[in-house]
């Protein structure tokens, strides 16, 4: 949408001049977490208005109303992305966010446009309206208290030699203004069709494999699945927000800075990673391997994901494993021998210790199960006497 400058320092990152500092892959946490829904197969609707937008005869008809939808649609998708990092940190130019750029275009190049045309509010050729419409082509059909242009392709114009390099110019630059939003959108849906699936595939096979796949295996040229952008990155050096050495990198796209994110992440083997309770994608520092994230789970007040996934997993553990089942009757049943005061908390301390060094020798098949179910449904009430 809008170039970028990113500075890093460790696992610190800065965007623009806001200030504002995220944890290195923060960013990319929050597009791996994204709905896409509303993104999904948009590319073909912006492919459709690119060849309608052109300046050419084929698209005369509708011309007008096919710019006004256009636009609407590249505001909306401002708008959208102005709530997303790193664009919510950036200050974006009103020619994007308030007029658009699809008609500030346009306007920049209004000589080409149906000079002449009149409707029911303005007649150019009026010279005490004349103040509301332009020289040479677009009209200001007034709505209340706003004025929206409408835009003609003038045949003639495309018939005089003198315009045809000023066709081609305008041309160009609203095809380069639409990819410019397509490769955005590619940028946002790549996460969910291209790296969720790898991070899935690399947190739970071989690593090695899933990042060697990532970069050998054909990908597909459907929306978004492609695996980088293809623009530079200018890379220098320069003082974080507290004077310190850091790297500056210069983005323009946010494809760019969501590739280095997750190549940096590999570098460091530090990598998001979905959780198996809640679903959401949370970063897993280098060195642990956890399959919980620490958010608060769903339908819980208080607990964790990774304290209800543990507890998931205890339970599925003892459900389908009868040596885990031994033990947990047992030590269900001392423990309430231990409430009822029918046993001291030392000796059911002493007593668990016992119980699980010979359930872990009975999984390791160092003990036999029956040697461990008798000594766990020995009673030590009757032991005393």
């Amino acid at each position: 949408m809008v170039p970028f400058t990113v500075k890093k320092n460790g696992n610190k990152v800065w965007i623009g001049d806001s200030g504002k500092m995220y944890e290195r892959e923060e960013i990319l946490i929050h597009y791996l977490n994204m709905d896409m829904s509303t993104l999904d197969g948009l590319n073909r609707l912006l492919a459709e208005y690119k060849r309608k937008c052109r300046y050419v005869i084929q698209y005369a008809a509708n011309y007008n109303e096919n710019v006004h939808r256009a636009q609407g649609l590249l505001l909306t998708l401002v708008s959208f992305f102005r709530l997303q990092p790193p664009y919510s940190c950036l200050d974006i130019p009103p020619r994007i966010c308030d007029e658009g750029e699809l008609i500030a275009l346009l306007n920049q190049h209004k000589f080409l446009f149906g000079y002449g045309r009149t409707n029911e509010y303005v007649d150019p050729r009026n010279e005490e309206e004349r103040f509301l419409a332009d020289e040479f082509g677009f009209e200001d059909v007034v709505t209340g208290e706003a004025y929206l242009h409408a835009f003609y392709v003038d045949e003639l114009i495309l018939e005089d030699d003198e315009y045809e390099s000023d066709v081609i110019d305008l041309n160009r630059k609203i095809e380069q203004l639409f990819d410019r939003y397509i490769t955005l959108v590619d940028d946002a849906v790549r996460v969910k069709n291209v790296y969720a699936p790898f991070l899935d595939k690399y947190n739970s096979e071989d690593k090695k494999k899933a990042v060697y796949d990532l970069f050998h295996l054909p990908t597909q040229p459907d929306q978004g699945k492609q695996l980088n952008a293809s623009s530079a990155v200018k890379l220098i050096y320069g003082v974080d927000e507290k004077g310190e050495l850091c790297r500056v990198a210069e983005y323009t796209s946010l494809g760019d800075f969501l590739y280095m994110e997750l190549m940096e992440g590999l570098e460091e083997n530090s990598v998001p990673r979905k959780c198996a309770n809640c679903g959401r994608y949370f970063l897993q520092p280098g060195g642990y391997d956890t399959e919980y994230c620490d958010n608060i789970a769903p339908g819980e007040d208080r607990k964790t994901c990774k304290e209800v996934g543990a507890k998931n997993t205890f339970d599925q553990k003892v459900k389908t494993n009868p040596i885990w089942q031994l033990h947990q009757r047992a030590y269900k049943t001392h423990y309430a021998r231990m409430k009822k005061k029918n046993m001291t908390q030392q000796e059911f301390l002493n007593w668990s210790e016992k119980a699980a060094k010979l359930r872990d020798q009975c999984l390791a098949g160092k003990v036999t199960v029956e040697a461990l179910e008798a000594f766990l449904t020995e009673d030590l009430r009757y032991k005393k006497k």
